[in-house]
């Protein structure tokens, strides 16, 4: 399951934040949707699980990129993944029995202003998931609720 990653992230000059807010503020949100979802449950191997381990720690994890860009538009989507493991397990340790995975994508027109790489990956990294993370919280919760088991909710931030 793949883990949350960082990017190193460089400090905007005042008039690199300037053109940044500009291009927020150009940002019109055009459509989301739902790109791909992946859901698997081995009931018996989850219900075990479920019966050896008190407290299972939800393992999360969060990919961002930017899917297409043109002159006057882009694509951006976030990947959510989520698992389970035992309190203490060690990294890698996540329960086979139980995953799901969905892919969320935004489509955003930049109005007057030209599309710049830089600040649609800058957004991607961090203000889109703010707009997705409601969505895949949706999906997650409801899939695992109509596997019948409990549901599972993504924090309202991430780690």
């Amino acid at each position: 399951m793949p883990k949350k990653t960082k990017k190193p992230t460089k400090s905007l000059s005042a008039a690199d934040t300037d053109k940044y807010a500009n291009f927020l503020d150009s940002l019109e949100l055009i459509a989301i949707a739902a790109k791909s979802c992946s859901f698997h449950l081995d009931r018996s191997g989850y219900m075990q699980f479920r019966r050896a381990t008190k407290r299972p720690v939800r393992v999360l994890g969060e990919q961002s990129q930017v899917s297409s860009i043109k002159e006057d538009h882009f694509d951006a989507e976030v990947r959510f993944s989520i698992g389970l493991a035992a309190e203490g397990a060690g990294e890698g340790e996540v329960e086979k029995s139980l995953s799901l995975e969905c892919t969320f994508e935004a489509h955003f027109h930049t109005g007057p202003n030209p599309a710049d790489i830089v600040y649609a990956e800058r957004f991607a990294e961090s203000e889109l998931r703010v707009v997705l993370r409601p969505f895949a919280r949706q999906l997650i919760a409801d899939m695992t609720t109509r596997m019948g088991i409990a549901p599972i909710f993504l924090p309202l931030r991430l780690r």
